[in-house]
C-alpha cells in the first residue's frame, strides 16, 4: 500500500508546486521517516535551521531538523505504520529542541498548537 506524503509550503514560489504529493512505502514509523529524510523532499531554508514535524491523522510522530543528523521520535520508531496519509508540518527556524520538548509534554496532541 502506498502512503500519500505531503508537506507544508515554505515560500511563495514553493506554493506553485503544492500540495507536494509523493507516494512512499514503509512498514514502520521509522521506515517512513527515514524514507522522507532520504528524499530531496523537505525544503531547506536560508541559514540551514528548518524544523519539521512528521504527523499522521493529526498525531505528531517525529521531529526532524536540518541541524540534526537524525530524527527524534515521539513514538517508538518500530511501531507499525497504519495510516494512508502523512503530512510534514513546517515550523520554520524554531528551535527543534523546544518543538520536540513541547510535543513530548503530556497533553500534546497536535503540531498545529506549535505553528505560528
Amino acid at each position: 500500500m502506498g502512503i500519500e506524503l505531503t508537506r507544508d509550503s515554505v515560500a511563495m514560489g514553493d506554493d506553485s508546486r503544492a500540495p507536494h504529493l509523493e507516494i512512499i512505502e514503509g512498514a514502520t514509523i521509522g521506515e517512513v521517516v527515514e524514507t522522507i529524510l532520504s528524499m530531496p523532499y523537505l525544503a531547506y531554508i536560508s541559514g540551514g535551521k528548518a524544523t519539521w514535524v512528521v504527523a499522521a491523522a493529526g498525531r505528531p510522530l517525529a521531529v526532524v531538523a536540518e541541524q540534526w543528523s537524525e530524527a527524534r521520535y515521539l513514538v517508538a520508531p518500530e511501531t507499525a505504520w497504519e495510516w494512508k496519509y502523512v503530512h510534514v508540518h513546517f515550523h520554520g527556524a524554531h528551535d527543534p529542541d523546544e518543538v520536540f520538548a513541547e510535543l513530548s509534554a503530556p497533553g500534546e496532541h497536535s503540531p498545529e498548537r506549535r505553528r505560528r
